[in-house]
């Protein structure tokens, strides 16, 4: 018969997430389309390879908020101002004034409820410190912003191209890498390992949860127009698109190795 008590609701962090507009724009002549003797449609073959440029295009995008996440002062990328329309009140920093790859040693992200927390190490890829994020993070991580504990593990490993063969020691063989007791290794394929080669160096590695943390927009994908211009007579042709990013949960996203400063 006792009441059921009540619970206030808490205000989290606000998070931004801005499109961008990638685009790019060829022209030709009319006289250089009639005169051309090789190709026959020289337009079409000129913006052929723009279908892999999207792709290279939307790698080198999102990457970015990777590989300048641990910037302690903040990237532009993190700016989510659109002028005359919105203001990000942290400027170039992550949603909640700090870099969004915080190390212990710096400022270290608050939650609401007021305690610390930090995603961010110095450890070289191997088993023992693959254990330390994993543990920091689905322990010392796992809580929500009111600090209440949360269900959280990670699902993928991202390394660069030069950390591949490492990385595949560790989560692919079926006995524990480096030991000669015949161990079982307790490691093998507990997450999916993806290799990335836009990671900022060659000794960074990234534990994370996909699709949490950080958001991938999609506003528009790629429109290709052809068109002739009349009046000057000048053959166009056009791409454009539109993508963006939401930084909005650190905790799903544990790094090791990224630069703090350019």
């Amino acid at each position: 018969m006792e009441e059921i008590p009540a619970d206030n609701l808490a205000e989290g962090y606000t998070t931004y997430g801005k499109n961008r507009k990638f685009a790019k724009r060829i022209e030709m002549s009319q006289e250089l389309i009639e005169d051309h003797q090789k190709v026959k449609d020289l337009m079409k073959t000129a913006s052929g390879g723009w279908g892999e440029a999207v792709n290279r295009t939307l790698e080198r995008f999102y990457s970015k908020f990777f590989n300048y996440g641990g910037y302690t002062a903040g990237h532009s990328v993190y700016n989510h101002t659109i002028p005359g329309i919105l203001t990000d009140p942290q400027g170039a920093l992550s949603y909640d004034g700090t870099c969004f790859f915080d190390k212990t040693g710096g400022t270290k992200h608050t939650s609401k409820g007021g305690d610390t927390y930090f995603n961010a190490h110095a450890l070289s890829l191997t088993p023992a410190n693959f254990e330390t994020v994993w543990n920091q993070m689905t322990i010392s991580c796992a809580f929500n912003e009111r600090d209440e504990e949360i269900a959280l593990e990670p699902n993928v490993l991202i390394v660069p191209n030069s950390l591949k063969f490492t990385a595949q020691r560790i989560l692919e063989s079926e006995k524990k890498p480096g030991s000669m007791d015949n161990d079982t290794n307790v490691l093998q394929d507990i997450v999916e390992l993806v290799t990335w080669r836009y990671l900022a160096t060659a000794t960074s590695w990234i534990l994370g949860v996909k699709g949490k943390g950080l958001i991938a927009q999609k506003r528009r994908g790629p429109k290709i127009d052809f068109y002739y211009d009349e009046d000057a007579e000048i053959y166009k042709a056009k791409i454009s698109m539109r993508y963006g990013c939401m930084d909005q949960n650190f905790r799903y996203w544990a790094s090791s190795n990224l630069p703090t400063a350019a």
